[in-house]
């Protein structure tokens, strides 16, 4: 998660309108950087689970009810 913020923030340095995602609605910068600000969100806080000694059961469930993870899918 660590390298995909990363990436993001070297998208977001490219000059576009635009953004065609090979999963999911196309957007617009605004879009792209939302979508980059909620993966350090839910890095930040699966990783203040797993320091917390929270089991991966803990850190899904709450993945699933914090941010609407669904079960078996990487959607949201």
């Amino acid at each position: 998660m660590v390298e995909w913020s990363k990436t993001l923030d070297a998208a977001m340095k490219l000059d576009f309108d635009t953004v065609i995602p090979g999963h999911g609605a196309v957007t617009d910068r605004a879009g792209l950087q939302k979508y980059r600000d909620n993966v350090d969100k839910l890095r930040a806080r699966a990783q203040g689970l797993v320091r917390a000694g929270r089991s991966q059961d803990e850190v899904g469930q709450a993945m699933m009810a914090e941010f609407g993870w669904k079960a078996e899918s990487l959607q949201m």
